[in-house]
């Protein structure tokens, strides 16, 4: 009797755990490099705006005619308050093609969301690196690249997971 009680217990629940909790390990080419991810699906009682934020992103920057950096984001949880845990994914080179590889990388990188603006801020080697993301519509984003005193425009597409 104590066995099934047990057993009873623990299937009711793992049967009634929120959707938040499960997530699957995910693989995506971004950015010509192979990235696994989880994303957790925002409780479907949250702000709307929030939930918007949730995925695979993926785009350019343009820093001139002929150097672009290809940037993924991956919205992986986010939490109430807003505060966000993604995975950053970029590949910077030349228009000529990954021959002319200048710097690739992926990295977890917390940031936060405010209102409709999802920022991200970090500094490497000195300089301070700041990426501001906005929806527009249920599959962009637009946004900004800044680094130091300069500004880069950059639009995200969202992605289907895979």
């Amino acid at each position: 009797m104590k066995y099934s009680t047990a057993l009873i217990v623990f299937f009711v629940f793992f049967a009634v755990l929120p959707e938040t909790t499960k997530s699957q390990a995910e693989t995506s080419q971004l950015c010509e490099q192979k990235v696994e991810y989880s994303v957790v699906s925002p409780d479907a009682a949250a702000n709307p705006a929030i939930r918007a934020f949730s995925g695979v992103w993926a785009g350019n920057v343009s820093f001139q005619s002929t150097v672009e950096m290809c940037v993924a984001l991956v919205v992986e949880k986010i939490e109430a308050d807003g505060k966000v845990d993604t995975k950053f994914v970029w590949l910077t080179g030349s228009s000529t093609g990954i021959e002319n590889l200048v710097s690739l990388g992926a990295v977890p990188w917390s940031g936060r969301i405010e209102g409709d603006t999802l920022r991200l801020v970090g500094t490497d080697n000195g300089n301070t690196y700041t990426y501001v993301f906005r929806p527009k519509g249920a599959n962009e984003m637009t946004g900004s690249f800044f680094q130091n005193s300069h500004e880069y425009p950059l639009t995200l597409t969202r992605r289907q997971a895979g």
